[in-house]
C-alpha cells in the first residue's frame, strides 16, 4: 500500500491496454496515478518523532536527594553518548526505528542498545621489549612465573631459538605471511626493532541499531513484553571481512569458521570463489528453535534472500533466559547458523549490568496484552488510499476529457480531416458539422468528499490538517511523542548503564571532569540509581504557539513572580530550543551558570577599577541583583583593600561608589517596571504575613 504497487502499472502513470492485459476503461491512456496517503502520513509522523528526538531536553532524577550532583554528571555523561560517540548514527536509526513502526504489519520496531569495543591493526615500529609486551596477555598462563617477559624477549631475539619465535608469532597471528614473521625476527636480531601490526582501540562505546521485526527479530508467539519472550534471535548478514573480524574478536570456533565460509578456489577470471559455505542462505524457521519462533521465511523467501544476499552469511544471535545450577537467572546468548550442528563459541552469560534482553520494543498502539497487536497505518488505511485514487484517478480523468474534449463529426466523416493542435486548420464541409462533447463539471461533492476521507485519515493520527481541530492535533501527536520519548528514554538509560559498568574510571574521568563526584559502577547500583527522561511539547514546532507563550509569560506570569519561582533561564532555554535547537546550545545556558558569569564579570570589573582601569557601565543585560550580592561579597571578603581604596586611592575609590550607586538604580528601575505592570507594590513575607492575620493596613 505504501509503496503503490500493482501489476499492470506503467512508468508513465497511465492504464495501457498492453501493460494490463485487458480492455482498459474508461479509455485508453486515462490515469492511473500513484496515491500516496500512508507514505505521506508516516513521513509526516517519522519526521514528528525525529524532530523531537532531536530537540529533546534531557532530565535525570536521582533516587536520593543527595545525589543531585550525581544526576547531573548521569546527564552529561548521556548528552556525551548521543552526540560525540553515536553522533548521526542516532538519527539514522531512530528514524529506521520510526518507519518500520508505523509501516510494517505488526507495528512495532526494536532498538538493539548493547556495547561495542572495537580495535584496528596498524603498523607501528617496536622494540623487542615492546612487543614481548603485547604478547605476554596472549600466551601468559596461572603457571607461568614472573620472568615470562624476559623469557619472550630472549626469544624473540636470540638467532639459535628463532624456530621456536617464528612459531610463537604464527601461533598468535596466523593472519600475518611466513616472510614477514622472518623479516620482523631479523630486523628485531639485527637493529633491535621492527614493524610489526599492533592494535590499538578504535572505538569504545555505546553501539544502537534499529531492528526489524520478523525480519531482523524474532521472538515467542504471544509475547506481551519482549523481556519475558522465552528466547530472542537476532539476524545479521554479513561479509566474509565482518565475519572473520567477529571471529577473531569474540574466539570462534575454527571449525564453526571453516563450515560457515567454505574453501577458496581460484576463478578462471580471476576471481575469488568458494565451494560449499553458507553464503546467501537463509534458515530463519527452520533452525533448532523452529518451536519457539514463529516460522517467517517460506522457500521462496529463502530464494529471495540468496539473490539478495548472496555474499554475506547469515548469523543468528541467539538470547535467552535461564537460571544457574545455583539459582542465578541471567541472560545467555550465542551465535550460529541454522544449516550448521554446532555454534561459533558454547553458551555464555551475556555480560550486562542489568540482566535483560539488549532490546527495547516500540509499539505504535497495544490494543491487546499480546505486543503484535499493533497495526499497521498501512493496514489501517488502505481502505482510504483506495478510495482517494479512484477518486482522484477520476477528477485527472476529467480534466484531460475537458482540457482536450471528444470531437463530435458526421458519422460519413474521415478522421484523418480532423487535425487537432495548436495552429491546425480544420475544415468544415457544412457549418456547425463540427462540435465539441460538453463534459458536465466534475462534482463539487466528490470534491469535499475526497478531502473528507483524507482529513479523517489524518484525524486518526493528530495530523495537521484544514479538517483536523487543533485540539486533537495537540492530544494525539503530543501522546505519540511523549510513548516514543518513553522508549528512548530506556535505550538512552540502557547505554548509560552500560557505560557505568564498561568504562574505566579514567575514561570517565575524562568524559565528565575528574571533580570527586561520585558515579555508580556496581551492578546493584546501577540498577536503580537514577531516572532518565526525555521531554519534548510537539507544540513547539509551532512558531506561533512559541511567539504565544512567550507574550503570556511576559506580559502575565513574570511580573507577578516577584519571589523569583519561575526559572527564567530555563524558560528562555526551552522557547530558543522550540525555534532552534543549535541556536538554543550556543546561546542559552543554566541559571547557575549564567550567575556565576555575571559574579566573575563584576570580579573582574573590580580587579580592573582597583588597578586604576576606567570600565563602562553596560546598559543592557545586566543581572543587577545578582552583580550587588558581588559587591557585598567583595567587602565582606576584602576590607583591608577596600580601606586601603578610600584612605590612597580616594579617586578609585569613587569610582567603586558610582559603579555601586549605578547598579541600584538599574535594580529599582526594573522593580518599579514590574510594579508599572501588575498595578501593585510587592510585599515583604512579613507584610504578607501580618495582612493576612489583620494586622496590617
Amino acid at each position: 500500500t505504501r509503496f503503490c504497487r500493482w501489476s499492470g502499472q506503467d512508468k508513465s502513470g497511465k492504464k495501457l491496454e498492453s501493460k494490463m492485459g485487458k480492455d482498459v476503461f474508461p479509455y485508453p491512456g486515462c490515469s492511473d496515478r500513484r496515491e500516496r496517503l500512508t507514505d505521506e502520513m508516516i513521513n509526516l509522523m517519522v519526521a514528528m518523532l525525529k524532530t523531537s528526538a532531536r530537540r529533546a531536553g534531557t532530565r535525570v532524577v536521582p533516587m536520593e536527594v543527595t545525589d543531585t550532583h550525581f544526576a547531573a554528571r548521569i546527564q552529561t555523561l548521556a548528552e556525551f553518548m548521543v552526540r560525540n560517540q553515536l553522533g548521526r548514527r542516532w538519527s539514522t536509526h531512530i528514524e529506521q526505528l520510526a518507519q518500520w513502526m508505523f509501516q510494517d504489519e505488526p507495528g512495532v520496531s526494536v532498538m538493539r542498545a548493547s556495547w561495542k569495543t572495537e580495535e584496528t591493526l596498524q603498523y607501528d615500529t617496536v622494540s623487542a621489549a615492546e612487543l614481548a609486551q603485547s604478547l605476554l596477555p596472549l600466551v601468559e598462563t596461572e603457571e607461568q612465573v614472573d620472568g615470562m617477559l624476559e623469557e619472550l624477549v630472549d626469544l624473540l631475539t636470540n638467532k639459535e631459538r628463532k624456530e621456536g619465535a617464528l612459531q610463537l608469532l604464527a601461533d598468535i597471528a596466523p593472519q600475518i605471511p611466513d616472510e614477514y614473521r622472518k623479516a620482523a625476527l631479523k630486523s628485531l636480531a639485527k637493529e633491535g626493532t621492527a614493524r610489526w601490526p599492533v592494535a590499538v582501540p578504535k572505538y569504545n562505546g555505546p553501539d544502537i541499531e534499529a531492528r526489524r521485526v520478523n525480519v531482523d527479530l524474532f521472538y515467542g508467539y504471544g509475547v506481551r513484553e519482549l523481556q519475558r519472550s522465552p528466547v530472542i534471535v537476532d539476524r545479521d548478514w554479513l561479509h566474509e571481512w565482518e565475519v572473520r573480524t567477529m571471529a577473531a574478536e569474540e574466539e570462534w570456533d575454527a571449525a564453526f569458521v571453516k563450515d560457515l565460509l567454505g574453501e577458496p578456489l581460484k576463478s578462471p577470471r580471476g576471481g575469488r570463489t568458494r565451494k560449499g559455505g553458507q553464503a546467501g542462505k537463509s534458515t530463519m524457521g527452520i533452525a533448532d528453535y523452529r518451536d519457539i519462533v514463529r516460522e517467517q521465511t517460506t522457500e521462496a523467501g529463502r530464494v529471495s534472500a540468496a539473490n539478495a544476499h548472496g555474499d554475506q552469511y547469515e548469523i543468528l544471535t541467539v538470547y535467552w533466559k535461564a537460571v544457574d545450577a545455583m539459582g542465578v537467572p541471567g541472560v545467555y546468548w550465542l551465535r550460529m547458523h541454522g544449516d550448521l550442528a554446532t555454534p561459533a563459541f558454547a553458551p555464555e552469560l551475556l555480560d550486562d549490568p542489568t540482566g535483560e534482553y539488549p532490546f527495547i520494543e516500540f509499539a505504535r498502539e497495544r490494543l491487546t496484552a499480546q505486543l503484535d497487536s499493533s497495526r499497521s497505518v498501512a493496514a489501517l488505511h488502505a481502505v482510504d488510499q483506495t478510495t482517494l485514487k479512484l477518486g482522484r484517478d477520476a477528477e485527472t480523468d476529467h480534466m484531460q476529457m475537458t482540457g482536450l474534449p471528444t470531437v463530435v463529426a458526421p458519422r460519413n466523416r474521415p478522421i484523418t480531416d480532423l487535425m487537432m493542435g495548436p495552429g491546425q486548420v480544420m475544415r468544415e464541409n457544412r457549418p456547425g458539422e463540427l462540435r465539441t462533447l460538453t463534459v458536465p463539471d466534475f462534482p463539487r461533492g466528490s470534491r469535499d468528499f475526497l478531502e473528507g476521507v483524507e482529513g479523517r485519515a489524518f484525524r486518526y493520527y493528530g495530523l495537521p490538517h484544514a479538517l483536523v481541530p487543533a485540539e486533537i492535533q495537540q492530544l494525539l501527536s503530543g501522546a505519540m511523542v511523549e510513548d516514543f520519548l518513553e522508549g528512548l528514554s530506556e535505550v538512552i538509560k540502557r547505554m548509560i548503564q552500560l557505560a557505568q559498568h564498561k568504562l574505566q574510571p579514567d575514561d570517565l574521568a575524562r568524559i565528565l571532569g575528574d571533580d570527586g563526584a561520585p558515579i555508580a559502577t556496581d551492578s546493584s547500583e546501577i540498577r536503580a540509581a537514577f531516572n532518565f527522561h526525555l521531554h519534548y511539547d510537539p507544540r513547539l514546532l509551532n512558531l506561533e504557539y512559541i511567539e504565544k507563550i512567550a507574550n503570556v509569560l511576559n506580559n502575565m506570569v513574570l511580573p507577578m513572580d516577584v519571589d523569583q519561582s519561575v526559572m527564567r533561564s530555563e524558560v528562555a532555554q526551552i522557547l530558543v530550543q522550540g525555534i532552534d535547537p543549535n541556536l538554543a546550545r550556543l546561546v542559552t545556558r543554566s541559571k547557575s551558570a549564567a550567575n556565576e558569569g555575571e559574579r566573575k564579570a563584576e570580579m573582574d570589573a573590580f580587579m580592573q577599577i582597583a588597578a586604576g582601569l576606567d570600565v563602562e557601565m553596560q546598559p543592557e543585560g545586566v543581572d543587577f541583583e545578582t552583580r550587588l550580592a558581588t559587591q557585598d561579597e567583595i567587602g565582606e571578603r576584602f576590607p583591608d583593600t577596600i580601606t586601603r581604596l578610600a584612605q590612597e586611592y580616594p579617586e578609585r575609590f569613587e569610582r567603586l561608589g558610582r559603579r555601586r550607586d549605578y547598579l541600584k538604580q538599574g535594580l529599582t528601575q526594573l522593580e518599579n517596571a514590574n510594579i508599572g505592570k501588575t498595578g501593585a507594590v510587592p510585599l515583604e513575607p512579613e507584610e504578607a504575613l501580618a495582612m493576612v492575620n489583620g494586622q496590617g493596613q
